[in-house]
Order: C-alpha cells, then sequence, then structure tokens
C-alpha cells in the first residue's frame, strides 16, 4: 500500500483520550456565557459603587468647605476681645458673618418677644425724681 499524500496539514495526535461527548459543546457555551455574565455584573455593582462615591462626594465637598468657613469665621469672632457674653456675641456673629444672618436673628426675636410680651394694663411707670419735683413732706 502507499502513503496518502501529503497535503501539509498533519493530523491531530493520537491522545488515547476519546472525544467528550457532543452535549458537552453547549455546556461549555453555557459556562462561559454564565461567566461573561458574571463578569457583567461585578462591573455593573463597580460602576454603581463608583456613582454613588461620586454623588457622595459631590455633596460632602461643598458641606465641608461651608461647615470650615463657619467654624474659622466663628473662632475669629469669638477671639477677639470684648466685654460681651458668650450668647449675645454669638448672636451678633450670626447678624454680622451669616448670610441672610440679620434677617435670621430678626424673625427669631420678632416671635420670640411676640411670645413673651409683658401683660397689658400692668403697674405703670413711677415718675422719675428730678429737678423741680416738689420735695415728699
Amino acid at each position: 500500500m502507499s502513503d496518502p499524500p501529503d497535503t501539509g496539514v498533519s493530523d491531530p495526535p493520537e491522545t488515547g483520550v476519546s472525544d467528550p461527548p457532543a452535549a458537552a459543546g453547549p455546556a461549555r457555551v453555557s459556562a462561559s456565557l454564565e461567566r461573561l455574565d458574571a463578569r457583567r455584573e461585578e462591573r455593573r455593582k463597580a460602576a454603581a459603587s463608583r456613582r454613588r462615591r461620586r454623588r457622595l462626594l459631590l455633596i460632602a465637598t461643598p458641606l465641608l468647605g461651608l461647615v470650615a468657613w463657619a467654624v474659622g469665621s466663628y473662632a475669629v469672632w469669638m477671639l477677639k476681645p470684648t466685654s460681651m457674653s458668650f450668647g449675645p456675641r454669638s448672636v451678633e456673629w450670626v447678624r454680622a458673618e451669616v448670610p441672610f444672618g440679620n434677617t435670621i436673628v430678626d424673625d427669631i426675636e420678632h416671635i420670640y418677644y411676640t411670645a413673651n410680651a409683658p401683660k397689658k394694663g400692668g403697674a405703670g411707670a413711677e415718675a422719675p425724681a428730678g429737678r423741680g419735683a416738689d420735695p415728699a413732706p
């Protein structure tokens, strides 16, 4: 017998292992699709996490800047020498430094003094002792 003609393509080596059954082909494809879906899900979760982190930074950064300004401004205001006590000095800081602070303090004072107004018809004011007043008998 003669050898078959050489076509340049060699046959795969004989390994002694039989070919996998026909059902293994779709199983490999199914496993590959599952891995692909799992990677897509991981990427989706990672992207959602990055969006949440970016949103948090966009909200937190300006708020932290505002708090830093307020703390610094308040500290400088309170360290100035004065004879005022802590409470009135804090209110004056709000009036002077906080945007719309004067309006805020005025509204709060209006509400407070409206709710705590003195009773009508109370004791009248005494006439001050001054010059020209008749001396007491």
